[in-house]
């Protein structure tokens, strides 16, 4: 049984999302950062699309009825296993009874927490993401999030091999990670972001001049930021298009309404809208994206989409590194 005592401003159960759904209206939803969400089930040795929590600005408690490892990445909090004090980015081993405190988000939004084990949880639509646009997923299938005292049920936890106790110390087990994963994880931190995009849609629609305004300048993330999109201020935009169809919309679409301000659409987005886009915000982008707050500033730099599916294929290929070596560790 895994018990969540605190709930924190929004924990939920993610994973890949509902794919292939857009055209039956559904949102994609999913992990926001994708990147921590696979890394903390590479750690715990599960499949990288497994459900884990994924806890919105931290302030979370929980306590498992079962010995099972737990990996916690992402944004940075204060975590206590039993008033322990642990670092994020690693595995640990639970016992039974085992309490887990998470504080506030002191940097980033998103963080993600894994278990070496399975809990009876409600799919929708090939996935038991919640979303609450749509009032969809969720345990009560309202989309609602995970409340205080809600307690999930075990169906099987992995047998951690005996001898993968060695790896463990106060510090949880020590995990080498690629100079790439860790080049990234930093920079999911720093303090201005700079997001990798490519022009297309409506590109065409925006002048020479326009285009150059948008990665030469700063833009600063507005108050209104949530799993649909994230809302910019900066410079404004002009688009030449006056009258556009509604169309469907790609994570990291970058939106430019009549203001002129971008809006740059993310996981629980509508499927379709009916502003202009410029561009859209590759997956390394939206990964940085993710654990971006109000008040942030922000760069496009543009890039092209081969440069970005090479550099998505490398870290794929890193993270089933950190998931086989977890495995050989723990389950061997």
């Amino acid at each position: 049984m895994l018990t969540i005592t605190k709930s924190g401003l929004t924990t939920q159960w993610t994973d890949s999302g509902r794919k292939g759904r857009q055209l039956s209206g559904y949102s994609q939803s999913g992990a926001i950062d994708w990147f921590s969400f696979q890394l903390a089930n590479a750690l715990c040795g599960n499949a990288l699309h497994s459900p884990a929590l994924e806890v919105m600005a931290g302030n979370i408690e929980f306590s498992v009825s079962i010995a099972c490892a737990v990996a916690i990445t992402g944004a940075h909090t204060d975590i206590s296993i039993n008033k322990q004090n642990i670092k994020n980015g690693k595995v640990f081993l639970l016992k039974k009874n085992d309490h887990v405190k998470l504080g506030p988000a002191t940097k980033g939004l998103f963080t993600y927490i894994a278990f070496s084990a399975a809990f009876e949880l409600p799919v929708f639509a090939n996935s038991v993401c919640a979303v609450k646009r749509e009032k969809t997923g969720g345990m009560q299938g309202d989309g609602k999030p995970i409340i205080d005292g809600e307690e999930f049920v075990l169906i099987n936890a992995a047998q951690i091999d005996d001898k993968a106790t060695r790896y463990f110390g106060k510090g949880g087990a020590q995990t080498s990670f690629t100079p790439l994963i860790k080049a990234f994880i930093a920079s999911q931190f720093y303090t201005q972001k700079k997001l990798p995009f490519s022009f297309c849609y409506q590109q065409a629609a925006f002048s020479k001049v326009d285009k150059q305004r948008f990665i030469a300048h700063e833009f600063e993330i507005t108050q209104y930021i949530d799993k649909m999109g994230v809302r910019l201020a900066g410079p404004p935009i002009h688009c030449e298009l006056t009258n556009l169809i509604s169309q469907p919309m790609a994570n990291g679409a970058i939106q430019i309404p009549g203001s002129g301000l971008p809006i740059i659409m993310r996981n629980d987005r509508q499927t379709i809208g009916g502003y202009p886009v410029i561009g859209t915000v590759n997956s390394q982008g939206l990964a940085l994206l993710a654990q971006a707050t109000s008040s942030q500033k922000i760069t496009f730099v543009a890039t092209d989409f081969d440069t970005a599916n090479i550099w998505r294929q490398l870290i794929d290929l890193q993270l089933k590194q950190v998931l086989n070596t977890t495995k050989l560790r723990l389950y061997a």
